[in-house]
């Protein structure tokens, strides 16, 4: 529509110029569709949930209009050529029903005004009108499928980017830009439903000498491993991400702190229990150091300083001889 009103504007400066020069009626109907696109088009911003109805009206009101012009003129090609970029442009600018709605009525509008002789013209040049009519809805038809492909392939790459964004390759759990992102969120509503979080800094203990020994390989096998058993025990709503080398956090929304001892002696016991194959022959166990932070989200406005104080715990547990969990 904004391409069908570009060209009215046009086509209305040239009437006005004298470069298209033509009887006065047909400057007053060209100012008349002008207003009137302008109209349809303030009316599709304004109505989107009627935008339907809207295109289809404007395009039938668009033909009849070209097609009065055309029968009062009685012979002047340039205006049954409009018809042919004002169906290029719904094609566009429309869904593919309703341009093949306004193609159908534009050769049965040709058709009605030849059939009752209300255009002056010849067989020959009404065909090539025709064939043109037709040319123009096929050529519509092409370039909306492409539109609709592209726009497929544009939604589908922006999914894949924004996972990208926020989706840590690896482990393919959330990453600490992601989760960052949410906990902010969480603690927000955690602060308007007066509710506590639950911060749980989790480090796999020696991580850097698996990687020394086994190698960098058999680190991202221990990685994944570790994120399977932990998706294993934490609930659906929780968030659990990975923010660093080895480091991971797991946030849990309006948890009692019975079942937060629960949760803590599940992931301590089951990565205890881990037996990791590295490959055919070798197999290592690995624990997990835990630092634990209960948010008072009527106290806390920052996720960030609620992260530092379970890394702090976290210190304690390392410092004290690993493979435990110390709260803040």
């Amino acid at each position: 529509m904004f391409l069908a009103i570009i060209i009215t504007f046009v086509f209305f400066v040239l009437r006005l110029l004298d470069i298209i020069p033509r009887p006065s009626l047909a400057t007053l109907n060209t100012t008349s569709l002008l207003f009137f696109l302008i109209a349809m088009y303030v009316c599709l911003l304004k109505c989107k949930n009627k935008l339907y109805t809207i295109q289809l009206v404007t395009y039938f009101v668009i033909i009849t209009f070209i097609t009065l012009q055309t029968v009062i003129a009685k012979y002047n090609v340039f205006l049954p050529v409009w018809v042919d970029f004002t169906i290029l442009t719904a094609y566009i600018t429309t869904n593919k029903k309703i341009a093949i709605i306004i193609s159908v009525y534009s050769l049965f509008a040709l058709f009605f005004i030849k059939l009752f002789n209300l255009y002056n013209i010849d067989a020959f040049s009404f065909m090539t009108l025709i064939m043109s009519l037709v040319a123009f809805s096929i050529l519509g038809f092409l370039i909306s499928l492409q539109l609709d492909k592209y726009a497929k392939e544009t939604l589908e790459q922006s999914k894949k980017l924004e996972k990208l964004a926020l989706i840590d390759e690896l482990t393919q759990i959330f990453n600490r830009r992601a989760f960052f992102k949410i906990a902010q969120k969480l603690l927000m509503q955690a602060k308007r439903e007066e509710k506590t979080l639950t911060l749980i800094m989790m480090d796999i203990d020696h991580f850097k000498k698996i990687n020394d020994t086994y190698g960098h390989k058999a680190g991202d096998i221990v990685l994944k491993s570790f994120v399977s058993e932990i998706q294993k025990i934490i609930r659906q709503n929780d968030l659990f991400a990975r923010i660093g080398g080895e480091e991971f956090v797991l946030l849990l929304y309006d948890t009692s702190e019975k079942d937060v001892d629960a949760i803590v002696d599940k992931i301590l016991n089951a990565i205890r229990n881990m037996h990791i194959s590295i490959n055919e022959n070798t197999m290592i166990q690995i624990t997990v150091s835990l630092g634990i932070y209960i948010i008072q989200s009527y106290n806390e406005d920052n996720i960030q300083q609620a992260l530092i104080n379970a890394d702090k715990a976290l210190y304690v547990a390392k410092k004290t001889g690993r493979n435990k969990a110390v709260y803040y």
